[in-house]
């Protein structure tokens, strides 16, 4: 049986931007966001990711940054972290 009486609401939001600065420099950007609230369920949450690739001969250099926060009835969490990937292609 299906109850008309409980409301959600749902609401999402995602977004990627690039920019080259030359042909072997690159900086990516995405972005995510969601909402969602009603009866047992309200979640709040935010992804980021940012990357700057460059290359040298056949090596590709990577530095990236990532950020996750979300917030779920009663528990938090927030995550920030950066790596560096280093890449040879043949």
């Amino acid at each position: 049986m299906i109850n008309n009486e409980v409301n959600q609401m749902y609401t999402d939001v995602a977004g990627s931007l690039g920019y080259m600065f030359n042909s072997r420099t690159k900086f990516v950007v995405n972005c995510g966001y969601r909402n969602q609230t009603g009866k047992q369920i309200d979640l709040d949450l935010f992804t980021a990711k940012a990357e700057f690739t460059t290359s040298l001969r056949q090596l590709y250099f990577t530095l990236g940054v990532d950020y996750y926060n979300k917030k779920y009835l009663t528990e938090s969490t927030d995550f920030k972290g950066a790596y560096v990937k280093i890449v040879r292609k043949f």
